[in-house]
């Protein structure tokens, strides 16, 4: 279960990034409202900064909340999961222990009523793992959408392009000069209070 949270956090992290560079794109083309014009460098080209995605998402109000209430349903998961196998399991050593007092028809029924449970459990994993899939999809759109908004009133026409940063990711270097993580931590947090 490790490596799928590994590796859902590794995809969500790329789309994040993709998403934030596709935004600033967006805006580049269409400014909404634009207090000052964009920040030139020193050859005149608008400035391109860039945003520590890891590090934004740790400070961040909105995925710190839905990040513990997906925990606490998969949390809740593994403890049914558990459970319930804890459960087989059991029954599965009484029957080894009293099996051989069984009829041939009792054992094989008791064995039929074992492979069932076992297959049913299989199946309402699979379901459940499906439906806690599909939530945490759901979950990322609805972070994607507020993340998005965030970055853009704190870009207010500031920058062109606003990349999101992470180890891992597609950029490979990021001039720390270029860095605007603490101050869109601290924007986020003043539209959170």
């Amino acid at each position: 279960m490790s490596k799928n949270k590994g590796l859902l956090l590794l995809v969500w992290n790329l789309v994040l990034t993709a998403a934030i560079v596709y935004l600033a794109f967006r805006l580049s083309g269409k400014p909404e409202s634009v207090s000052h014009p964009p920040t030139p460098s020193a050859n005149g080209e608008p400035e391109l900064v860039f945003v520590n995605t890891d590090t934004l998402l740790e400070h961040y109000p909105y995925y710190n909340a839905l990040n513990e209430a997906f925990k606490k349903k998969q949390d809740s998961l593994e403890g049914i999961m558990s459970s319930r196998a804890s459960a087989i399991e059991r029954d599965i050593k009484a029957y080894q222990e009293s099996g051989a007092a069984m009829t041939p028809q009792q054992r094989q029924a008791t064995e039929e009523k074992l492979y069932k449970r076992q297959q049913a459990l299989m199946e309402f994993r699979e379901q459940a793992l499906g439906a806690l899939g599909e939530e945490e999809e759901s979950m990322m759109d609805q972070l994607h959408a507020d993340l998005a908004r965030e970055v853009r009133e704190y870009n207010n026409g500031r920058y062109h392009f606003v990349f999101g940063y992470q180890r891992g990711s597609g950029i490979l270097f990021a001039d720390s000069t270029r860095d605007i993580t603490k101050e869109m931590i601290a924007a986020v947090k003043d539209s959170g209070d």
